[in-house]
């Protein structure tokens, strides 16, 4: 029983000891900077295509060039 608690107790200090070791070598691995005045710029590139909620179909009876349509984008209008 006495090696037991033995075995308990070396365990429980070497667990301790490594946990003391493992947060000291996070708090050491921290990087520090020096502190410099200048500009940030920061850009986004990207490709693709943008269609809005909701989109009209126009069909025709007829082929051909559509030549004129009285009304402009965005305006709203009724079948």
């Amino acid at each position: 029983m006495k090696k037991f608690i033995l075995f308990i107790f070396i365990i429980f200090v070497a667990s301790i000891i490594f946990i003391a070791r493992l947060t000291r070598q996070g708090t050491s691995a921290l990087k520090t900077e020096k502190v410099q005045r200048g500009t940030i710029t920061k850009s986004v590139s990207a490709s693709g295509e943008i269609t809005s909620e909701e989109i009209a179909e126009l069909k025709f009876q007829t082929s051909g060039q559509l030549a004129w349509v009285g009304v402009k984008e965005g305006e709203q209008v009724q079948a």
